[in-house]
Parts: C-alpha cells; sequence; structure tokens
C-alpha cells in the first residue's frame, strides 16, 4: 500500500543544516518540495512510522507535523499546543 503524505517541519535554531531533513525526506519515497518546509511525500510507510524516522534526524526544539491524507491521521513532535487545537476540529 502507498500513503500520501504532507510533512511541513521547523529547525529551530541559527545555522541549522535543511539538506539532512530534506535527505532523509526523499529517501523515503517519491518527494516534492512544495515551499520551503512543507513536502509531499508517496511512500510505502504510514504517516507515524514517517513522523518517528524524521524525528530522529532532529533537536528536541524542533517542530514537525506529517498528515497523512490517506488514512486521515496527523502525526507530529515539538507542537501538542497545536495539535490538541487540531484534535478538537478535526473530522467535526
Amino acid at each position: 500500500m502507498n500513503y500520501n503524505l504532507f510533512i511541513t517541519y521547523d529547525l529551530r535554531g541559527v545555522n541549522r543544516d535543511y539538506s539532512v531533513i530534506e535527505k532523509a525526506i526523499t529517501s523515503l519515497g517519491a518527494a516534492v518540495h512544495t515551499e520551503l518546509s512543507v513536502w509531499y511525500l508517496r511512500t510505502q510507510y504510514n504517516g507515524r512510522t514517517i513522523a518517528d524516522t524524521l524525528w530522529k534526524q532532529m533537536q528536541s526544539n524542533d517542530r514537525l507535523l506529517v498528515i497523512d491524507v490517506t488514512s486521515q491521521d496527523a502525526f507530529s513532535y515539538g507542537i501538542s499546543d497545536v495539535m490538541n487545537r487540531i484534535a478538537a476540529l478535526w473530522n467535526v
């Protein structure tokens, strides 16, 4: 099964190397860089797996949101306050 995902992230701090996360994303499937820190990814891996894999390349103060449009799920790190607001509106 293939999954359609949107990935957005914020690497916080100065002099961060965005190429590390970009290489990680492109290694996981067919990727399209749509905006500065937004990607579309078609992959064999589900959203949770992608979020966990990418988070390993990031720092604890970074932010990551993976939206799995195939299963209508969302997975995040570093943005629990935002995810609580999204969860309140999800599938309303």
